[in-house]
């Protein structure tokens, strides 16, 4: 008897693929660009989605301001991508989390980042939240 899938199954199965092949083939910075850029090319019309929807204009505006920032891979320190990637799974940037680029969903590039750093989600020493309030994204980070 053959199982049937749901759309959430397939989705779900492969999401943990492409982490494996993500984590496997690309650096933490190639996948931090992969998600700097999809995001940079799709804000726009994901604002101009919500507010034909009329959903929270100030959610997509502190998102777009934050996406403004994101500074090219050879400027940003692995601490503050980590941070980049909790927005991307919680936050102001989760609304592209199941969306995709040519290769992988976001998600996958985010978890594969976390996976090849060796970490989880917002866990941070108190250092390293000491660090981050010195970014220049922290006024981005911080917006809430």
């Amino acid at each position: 008897m053959s199982r049937r899938f749901s759309n959430a199954d397939n989705q779900s199965e492969r999401h943990k693929e492409e982490v494996r092949n993500i984590v496997a083939e690309l650096s933490v910075a190639d996948c931090y660009e992969a998600l700097r850029n999809w995001y940079r090319s799709n804000v726009g019309s994901a604002m101009a989605e919500a507010h034909r929807h009329n959903s929270s204009s100030d959610y997509m505006d502190r998102s777009a301001r934050l996406i403004q920032a994101l500074p090219p891979s050879s400027s940003i320190s692995k601490l503050e991508i980590r941070r980049v990637v909790d927005e991307v799974i919680s936050n102001k940037l989760e609304w592209g989390y199941w969306r995709e680029d040519e290769q992988a969903y976001l998600i996958s590039y985010a978890r594969a980042i976390l996976n090849i750093l060796g970490t989880e989600r917002g866990v941070y020493t108190e250092a390293e939240k000491e660090q981050l309030q010195y970014s220049r994204l922290w006024p981005f980070l911080n917006d809430r």
